[in-house]
């Protein structure tokens, strides 16, 4: 089971479209530093960072950035917990059904992939 735990790691989800999604996160964790959220701070905000001034701003910082980083460690975490569902569900259906994971794999895609475009042309 942990080998399987880090396999979820170790790849991307089960669709192409979400190959970058793990690298994105990835991404926005390593960015977030107290300048970024300085930057963010006084291009949101630029009323609020003028009125209380540069000492507020700059103590408010060690907040703001805390909040961003418990986002994106949420966000990160729902992710690879939705991975980590559908990764186990194949691997208990491949158990139960004799049918290989890959196979599974695929024909998940393939229907993941039809219920999307039954709603593209619903909102036509």
């Amino acid at each position: 089971m942990r080998v399987e735990a880090l396999r979820i790691f170790a790849t991307a989800g089960p669709l192409e479209e979400d190959d970058g999604t793990d690298l994105g996160l990835l991404a926005a964790r390593l960015s977030i530093t107290g300048q970024t959220v300085q930057g963010l701070i006084t291009k949101v905000a630029p009323k609020l960072s003028i009125s209380l001034g540069q000492k507020v701003a700059a103590q408010a910082t060690p907040i703001l950035g805390a909040a961003a980083g418990a986002t994106i460690n949420y966000t990160f975490a729902r992710y690879y917990q939705e991975l980590a569902r559908v990764h186990f569900g194949l691997m208990r259906l491949s158990v139960e059904t004799g049918l290989p994971r890959a196979a599974l794999g695929e024909a998940f895609e393939l229907r993941v992939n039809q219920i999307r475009e039954a709603r593209k042309a619903a909102r036509r």
